[in-house]
């Protein structure tokens, strides 16, 4: 932060940590890879998202929604060898995912970063089924988290009941 600003100085100093670290070691290792601190609204949100999946928050810009909220979150899930599907704006899809690759892929944790790119026009064969099928079961074994934008969730939703409709025996 700039030193000029008073405000974000003081508030980093008089940060303290509302989580334990022996239920978190995740958190704590993810904190001393990325020179950050968990602030209490930070692990308030993150704690609230976990305790109530589907639900939604609202965060003012710079408030660390994308660098420490979500990192958070997929940590924890994928500590119960869960896999979190993240979804994305498209827009902020590349970065997100350059980001979370570094910070959490190529960190101590291993978590395996999962992209599903998907267009309905794709023709689907039931041997690329059983291969997808096969890729999500394998990793969900290991710590991992999904990342999809909208559109690739949808399409692969509109293209199973496609499939679904024809009486396809691939599904």
């Amino acid at each position: 932060f700039r030193t000029n600003n008073r405000n974000q100085m003081c508030e980093e100093l008089q940060c303290v940590r509302l989580w334990n670290t022996l239920k978190n070691p995740r958190w704590l290792v993810f904190e001393v890879e990325n020179n950050l601190q968990i602030r209490p609204d930070q692990f308030e949100i993150a704690k609230h998202l976990r305790k109530n999946p589907n639900s939604i928050c609202q965060l003012n810009m710079g408030r660390g929604k994308t660098r420490v909220i979500l990192p958070m979150i997929i940590l924890k899930y994928a500590q119960r060898s869960e896999v979190p599907r993240i979804h994305i704006l498209r827009s902020l899809f590349s970065e997100f995912m350059s980001y979370i690759q570094s910070s959490l892929g190529d960190s101590v944790m291993r978590i395996q970063i999962l992209e599903h790119p998907f267009q309905r026009d794709v023709p689907l064969t039931s041997s690329l089924i059983s291969l997808m099928k096969h890729k999500i079961k394998r990793v969900a074994n290991n710590a991992c988290a999904q990342i999809v934008t909208k559109e690739q969730r949808l399409s692969m939703i509109l293209k199973y009941f496609e499939l679904r409709s024809k009486n396809n025996d691939m599904l």
